[in-house]
């Protein structure tokens, strides 16, 4: 993708030319300080000062008691400290009050590219819908997605020398009440014929469509043809259409091919491929069933609802912090007394004073991703500081930890514009890392692609070959290690391990067994991880004695230490204790044990499941599933083929049915028929008619084409 194709999609770009064809919209341009107020991050979040005086959020609820809780006495304070005073821009908000009012009261804003969907949370109306120049300002200025028409536009570009767009524009564009979601279409045009189409709302399942299907295929086909494909300049691109209630269509937008633009429910590597060599004619694709639903911010829950919630991060993290405060609050000096508060704030003010100006501290009060770390590290290099590429490392690997990848990775930007600092193997591929991150996994690899040779090393392949592994992306991740292995460059176990944790997260187990014995014939020591991963495909497989032949080999690898050990007996403890006379106390060595194992030396919930169920443990199995059900990873059927084989073994057959229902109410996709139709059988056997018939219906609903249940 090259620059001018990035800019064909800018709205002030394509709307002169589809007007005619394209919702009413009124274009400004911004002015500087307007984007330099979008962009800062120095002080408190002010919205502009109206000169309308409309206010973008409802008015609290007078209440005096309030009144009284915030009064400051005279006299108190720093009386020259003044609140700063909000931005202001009449002009402006003239300017965009008068075109509201020409486009009927109401519309929803968008910059060069993007519209600020990720703010409607903020806005009094929970969407797009504005009616003043404040409401615009507030969702702006709340916008995370915004950072990228601001700041990143052009960084996966081949051709990349901009950094910005010249200017910004504001694009106020009608509001129209009566339009579906279920009416907008995402088409996908390569080489100036259209190949794909995509319903763009994908988190709802709307049955109208399934009737309307072909209908819809041949409008659009016919308004690409007639208006779309000789006018617009690219040839690989994007376009959002909407169909009207009249079958009239209208073009809503245009985004670069592959980037940051959304393949909804296509994957960019299926598209790259021309759909057309596979497909007659246009491959249309809508959510045809609930099951089809795809996750978005609709279906999510508030990661800082999950943060604070018990047993959390945020919530330990808390609850450490308070107890750290009380121990620092105890004088030694006054035996163990504590001190008051006024004196340990004094101090801690004091030691915040001495440490608050350095880089580190500046980069990490950018509160949101859209505010530039390049800007602050060159005005710390202006003030006359150093600036070392070990200082930078640090602070990068700390942005990390807080997923603060987008901050992360402009240090790293700063470090190659700036020749002086030399970038290690261990750089190149946490951009890697981060760039698969922040702009996905075309990104990382078009950058892998532009190394020089030499920096194409294990660390860099390892690295690119994760990224593919995170993202499923099966292909791609065994055409890279073909190439991996025909390369000249030796490798550790942790390459393996990356591709025996693919397979075990897409449930190719048997695959999972053949990397290890790939593994061996390259001479490749195997790790703690290598070894967990290979019990773990096994025990899923319910091949105990392939199990215990692989405690056996551990115990014999010349790489044993105490960890190992440990982690060897604990899994024999899990897979002899039903043998032993005294079950207890082998549990209680298995609780000991566990004590010592950390958590990436662990093994996978399933095997655990799998291995309680040996032992008899219906308890410990609720918990595990329980645990198992509170976390954000999705379910797969592999999970639930996991827990009710367990109960079914141990006879509890109210939990059985509780699972089926359990697992109609997910979202699972992913579906083991071979595994489905034995359980199916087995519950049938036991006479369980109706868990049968419904585990029977939720096959039929996720389009799994199961036997039929013998009568």
């Amino acid at each position: 993708m090259k620059e001018e194709d990035v800019n064909c999609c800018q709205i002030q770009e394509w709307y002169p030319k589809f007007k005619s064809v394209s919702i009413k919209t009124v274009i400004h341009e911004l002015p500087e300080s307007f984007v330099e107020y979008l962009l800062d991050d120095s002080g408190p979040f002010l919205l502009p000062h109206s000169i309308s005086g409309e206010d973008a959020l409802p008015n609290r609820i007078h209440n005096p008691v309030d009144e009284e809780d915030y009064q400051v006495s005279e006299g108190s304070g720093d009386e020259s400290e003044q609140p700063p005073l909000p931005p202001s821009f009449p002009e402006l908000e003239l300017n965009i009050m008068e075109s509201i009012k020409t486009l009927g009261g109401a519309v929803f804003p968008k910059l060069n590219w993007s519209a600020p969907k990720d703010s409607t949370w903020i806005s009094p109306s929970g969407s797009l819908r504005c009616t003043s120049f404040s409401e615009i300002a507030l969702l702006l200025r709340s916008s995370d997605s915004l950072v990228h028409d601001l700041c990143h536009a052009y960084d996966t570009c081949s051709d990349k020398t901009l950094s910005r767009p010249p200017s910004f524009f504001l694009a106020l564009r009608k509001w129209y009440s009566s339009f579906l979601p279920e009416m907008e279409f995402r088409c996908f045009v390569q080489d100036k014929q259209l190949v794909g189409i995509s319903q763009r709302e994908v988190t709802t399942f709307y049955p109208t469509l399934l009737e309307k299907k072909n209908d819809l295929l041949w409008l659009i086909e016919e308004f690409f043809t007639d208006n779309v494909r000789l006018k617009f300049e690219s040839e690989n691109y994007t376009f959002d259409v909407y169909v009207m209630k009249d079958g009239r269509a209208k073009i809503l937008d245009f985004n670069p091919w592959g980037a940051f633009t959304l393949p909804l429910l296509f994957t960019w590597e299926e598209l790259e491929q021309n759909l057309r060599e596979e497909e007659d004619g246009v491959n249309f694709r809508i959510v045809e069933n609930q099951c089809g639903i795809r996750p978005g911010l609709k279906t999510a829950v508030p990661r800082d609802y999950l943060d604070t919630s018990p047993g959390s991060g945020w919530d330990q993290f808390l609850r450490e912090a308070d107890k750290e405060l009380r121990e620092q609050k105890r004088s030694p000096e006054n035996g163990g007394a504590l001190r008051s508060e006024s004196e340990f704030l004094e101090e801690e003010e004091l030691k915040s004073k001495e440490n608050e100006d350095d880089l580190k501290g500046r980069i990490f009060r950018l509160r949101l991703p859209k505010r530039s770390v390049t800007n602050v590290i060159d005005k710390w290099v202006r003030e006359g500081n150093a600036v070392s590429a070990s200082e930078l490392r640090h602070i990068s690997k700390e942005l990390r930890k807080s997923q603060r990848f987008k901050h992360a990775l402009e240090i790293s930007e700063w470090m190659v514009a700036h020749e002086e600092f030399e970038l290690s193997d261990t750089d190149h591929a946490s951009r890697i890392d981060l760039m698969t991150k922040v702009f996905g996994v075309d990104a990382a690899e078009r950058y892998f692609d532009g190394l020089p040779l030499a920096a194409k090393t294990t660390e860099t392949y390892t690295a690119l070959l994760h990224s593919y592994a995170a993202a499923k992306l099966i292909e791609k991740a065994e055409e890279f290690y073909k190439r991996i292995k025909g390369s000249n460059l030796s490798f550790t176990a942790l390459m393996y391990n990356e591709m025996m944790t693919l397979y075990m997260s897409v449930g190719q187990l048997e695959k999972a067994s053949q990397v290890v014995e790939e593994l061996k014939h390259q001479k490749v020591s195997p790790d703690i991880f290598t070894y967990n991963l290979w019990i773990s495909s096994c025990a899923a497989a319910l091949n105990i004695d392939k199990v215990r032949r692989i405690l056996d080999e551990m115990s014999q690898d010349s790489g044993v230490n105490d960890d190992w050990m440990r982690y060897i007996k604990i899994v024999n403890i899990y897979v002899t204790a039903g043998h032993l006379v005294n079950a207890e106390s082998s549990t209680a060595a298995v609780v000991e044990a566990e004590k010592k194992i950390t958590q990436r030396e662990w093994i996978t919930y399933d095997f655990l499941v799998i291995l309680y169920a040996g032992l008899g443990k219906k308890d410990k199995i609720d918990q595990i599933w329980k645990s198992l059900r509170m976390t954000n990873q999705k379910m797969t059927s592999r999970n639930y083929v996991c827990i009710l084989s367990s109960y079914l073994m141990l006879g509890h057959l109210k939990e059985v049915g509780e699972i089926v229902d359990q697992w109609k109410q997910s979202t699972t996709t992913d579906f083991d028929i071979s595994a489905c139709n034995r359980l199916l059988d087995a519950i049938s056997c036991l006479g369980l008619t109706e868990i049968a018939n419904n585990f029977h219906m939720l096959l039929i609903e996720r389009n799994c084409d199961p036997k039929h249940i013998s009568e």
